[in-house]
């Protein structure tokens, strides 16, 4: 995320790179939304304790669903020493406004207006996931717990780093 003061109606962007400091290639699994298991990555907005619903777009949609059992060798990469790969990004052009509707429920997000951030503090959080554990045991509930690869993708499943990654930046949204 650059700059940490924007005016109201300027978009702000933030992104997780990954950076290889090793002396060795290493396998990055993807966040990849496509029903397949894959990591895992999302964003959240806050301004103090409210949690808002942001507008604008992001490198991957906010929800995953797993309906597959089949992992694909694009879904890991291989970075090389001193690589860098951008994980996730998203630009925060607004927020929805709600109209002071008690309930987020499907109704009130058909009615919800997108309106510029209003000036005030925030709080952008962006987190990472890839447990293979965790896949199996919670991403793939009615399928089964055997996965399927193509060839050469189980090499880089199991080579893939495990970690659990969150990054949070404030910013602020000053008056014109």
């Amino acid at each position: 995320m650059t700059g940490t003061e924007v005016k109201p109606g300027k978009p702000i962007t933030a992104t997780l790179t990954v950076t290889n400091r090793g002396t060795r290639p290493c396998v990055i699994a993807k966040p990849i939304w496509d029903g397949a298991p894959a990591a895992s990555a999302y964003d959240r907005l806050m301004r103090g304790r409210e949690e808002l619903v942001p507008v604008g777009p992001r490198s991957e949609p906010r929800v995953q669903v797993v309906v597959s059992d089949y992992v694909t060798k694009g879904r890991f990469l291989v970075l090389p020493p001193l690589g860098s790969v951008d994980l996730y990004w998203v630009t925060y052009e607004g927020e929805l406004d709600f109209g002071g509707a008690k309930s987020r429920d499907k109704a009130a997000y058909a009615k919800a207006k997108p309106i510029p951030l209003r000036p005030g503090t925030y709080d952008c959080t962006i987190a990472y996931d890839f447990n293979r554990e965790r896949i199996l045991s919670e991403s793939m509930t009615g399928l089964r717990r055997e996965l399927r690869f193509d060839p050469g993708a189980k090499d880089l499943w199991d080579s893939a780093i495990e970690t659990s990654v969150r990054l949070t930046k404030r910013f602020k949204v000053v008056r014109e």
